[in-house]
């Protein structure tokens, strides 16, 4: 009894609740946004925290976190300095009790540690959603990504007492490239909502449809989905291609398919609020990027028992057991993701079948969202209770 009214006394709160406060950028609303909103909806209904949110931007996700019952600050990076953002951060949640601050992304980081005295945080935590793309050739805009992340390395190194990958390869970039101590870093990977199972047996038709689900940014590596349809087509396999979503690359993408004779093969759907009627119409679930964390597409298409493909070298070697809820295909080859597709395609009815329920209960065993919250809230407890008095 003696050691929780210290526990309660160092976290200083009224009836011993834990005030995090979370920072962000809401500009976007894409896989990271989305699990941003998903935690914090999800923390902020445990009786012992208290969630409070401050985003550098207005837009879709400070809207839905607000609507969750969120309190919710924003500090508009849009038309003002970072030393009138640090100002202004630093007042927001003045007088609060704010035990720990949760940054999201390295900006974001930099800001947190800049505020954390006059809040009297006590800890700072970060997560990390994926990894930044190198980019081709020097510019200026290299140069600068270049120094911003040797000082946010610095930052994590020196400053944060948790750092949180959502992928297995983030973490040991973290603690290899980056030099993190390996206690400092945990692994808590991407959570989702379950939706129901379709009562319908998934029969793979013709032609068999092939679905990704993401931003057309370069990351995603889309036009490699364009071609990986190409080779199946020139394979003679009976196939059809589905896109979802949108982003800068949305023209340039579509006129990909058309120089390449593939408009009757490869077509885009526009976004939607709930894509899991999307995923159920697949037959199978191509993921091209290169890098990335675990992308919120892909647990979701698994959710739906979806079998999946991707490179086995990424993040996704956290979702994909080879031959078994999918393929992990040799890394960055455009004719083994072909070879996994055939894979899939080729499986007679029952072990097609197979697959789409180790899909599922993957996503029901690895990724639901009370195994990400439970890990996170145990995950605030630990740095309290071994933060510096």
């Amino acid at each position: 009894m003696a050691g929780a009214n210290h526990t309660a006394q160092r976290i200083g709160l009224d009836s011993g609740r834990l005030r995090v406060l979370h920072v962000f950028s809401g500009d976007l609303w894409a896989g990271a946004e989305r699990m941003i909103w998903t935690l914090l909806r999800q923390l902020s209904k445990q009786p012992d925290l208290e969630v409070l949110a401050l985003s550098l931007n207005e837009g879709e996700l400070t809207a839905a976190l607000r609507r969750s019952g969120i309190e919710t600050l924003v500090v508009s990076e849009s038309d003002q300095t970072f030393f009138d953002l640090v100002r202004q951060a630093g007042t927001a949640f003045q007088g609060r009790g704010i035990d720990i601050i949760h940054a999201h992304r390295n900006k974001e980081n930099l800001l947190t540690w800049c505020i954390r005295r006059r809040l009297g945080a006590k800890s700072l935590v970060t997560t990390l959603h994926g990894l930044s793309e190198a980019g081709d050739g020097w510019s200026l805009a290299r140069l600068r990504r270049y120094v911003v992340e040797q000082v946010d390395d610095r930052l994590l190194r020196q400053a944060f007492h948790s750092v949180v990958a959502v992928a297995e390869n983030i973490r040991r970039m973290l603690v290899g490239a980056k030099r993190l101590c390996a206690a400092q870093v945990s692994v808590i990977h991407n959570g989702i909502d379950l939706p129901p199972l379709d009562p319908a047996a998934r029969r793979p038709g013709a032609p068999f449809r092939i679905g990704s689900v993401g931003r057309f940014v370069p990351v995603k590596d889309f036009p490699l989905f364009i071609a990986t349809g190409k080779v199946l087509v020139q394979a003679g396999e009976d196939v059809q291609l589905v896109l979802l979503g949108e982003g800068p690359q949305k023209d340039e993408l579509q006129a990909l398919v058309r120089r390449e004779g593939l408009d009757a093969v490869v077509s885009f759907a526009d976004p939607c609020p709930d894509p899991t009627e999307f995923y159920r119409s697949l037959d199978l679930y191509l993921n091209t990027s290169r890098h990335e964390g675990i992308p919120l597409s892909l647990l979701e298409a698994m959710a739906c028992g979806t079998p999946v493909v991707a490179f086995g070298a990424t993040g996704l070697l956290d979702t994909v057991e080879h031959q078994k809820n999918g393929y992990a295909a040799v890394p960055y080859s455009i004719e083994d993701l072909a070879n996994g597709i055939q894979w899939i395609l080729s499986l007679p009815q029952d072990q097609y079948d197979a697959v789409s329920r180790a899909s599922r209960h993957k996503a029901e065993n690895a990724f639901s969202i009370e195994l990400m919250t439970q890990k996170y809230k145990e995950l605030f407890t630990d740095v309290i209770r071994t933060s510096p008095k």
